[in-house]
Order: structure tokens, then C-alpha cells, then sequence
């Protein structure tokens, strides 16, 4: 049973960790678009 509720923790930081990284994706993109987008006008 502890081994269960430790892989599902395991789990669960494995999630946390693809939504960060998702999260630093997509505002990376947008300072991105940001910037080119300021610098054509």
C-alpha cells in the first residue's frame, strides 16, 4: 500500500512538472510574438 500511494506522489510530481514546463512554453512563446510583433511596427 505504501508503495502505491509513493508512485502515485511520483505521479503527481510528474504532472506538476509537464504542466510547468508547458506553462514556461507557452509564455515564452508570447514574449516572443510580443517582441516581433513590436518590432515590425
Amino acid at each position: 500500500m505504501a508503495a502505491g500511494s509513493f508512485f502515485m506522489y511520483e505521479k503527481q510530481n510528474d504532472v506538476a512538472l509537464i504542466t510547468r514546463n508547458m506553462l514556461n512554453e507557452i509564455l515564452v512563446a508570447a514574449a516572443i510574438q510580443q517582441l516581433t510583433s513590436r518590432t515590425r511596427r
